[in-house]
């Protein structure tokens, strides 16, 4: 009796694209220019990002809109978290030993790129003709500095970017404002 081997091959291309975005804009102010500027409704999640890095739990903004009928999906997350560290200090002949100091920390989501203020993923079926335009209208806001297509295979941290249940039945209902047509 013969031996029958199957080979599985590591075939799965990445179905989406991720644009790195450089503003000074706050969350909620970059999503508003993007859904005013990309026809786009972008709403915040019910829950942030989460990441748990050395026993500290960094949240990050996400916003989220799915197109059906077009099979896409956006989310934009933001790269930076501000902590608050609080560091304590050894007796050193202090008048109060063992004080403490609060520091403010900066964390990212994707360490990789520590320059990049916002990521804006689109999920959908790769179109190098649609991730220009998409490329070339954030370019035209006025508040972004700069934004650009990131290129995967330089994401060393691409789990960070997944949301788990984004569509939950709590987020559609939550956020979005209802109008009868």
């Amino acid at each position: 009796m013969g031996t029958h081997r199957l080979w599985l091959e590591d075939d799965f291309e990445e179905s989406f694209a991720l644009f790195a975005i450089h503003s000074a804009s706050e969350a909620y102010k970059m999503a508003f220019l993007i859904n005013t500027h990309l026809g786009l409704r972008l709403r915040r999640l019910s829950e942030d990002k989460k990441v748990t890095k050395d026993q500290a739990t960094q949240i990050y903004p996400a916003y989220t809109f799915e197109h059906p009928s077009q099979d896409l999906t956006f989310v934009l997350l933001a790269n930076t978290c501000k902590m608050s560290v609080t560091d304590i200090k050894e007796n050193q002949g202090e008048l109060f030993a063992q004080g403490t100091t609060p520091k403010t920390k900066t964390a990212f989501l994707l360490p990789e790129f520590k320059k990049v203020d916002y990521f804006l993923k689109m999920d959908s079926e790769r179109d190098p003709q649609q991730n220009k335009q998409i490329t070339i209208r954030l370019n035209e806001i006025k508040e972004i500095i700069s934004s650009y297509e990131v290129p995967l295979d330089q994401v060393k941290t691409i789990n960070h970017l997944t949301i788990n249940d984004v569509f939950s039945k709590k987020d559609k209902n939550s956020r979005h404002f209802r109008t009868s047509h």
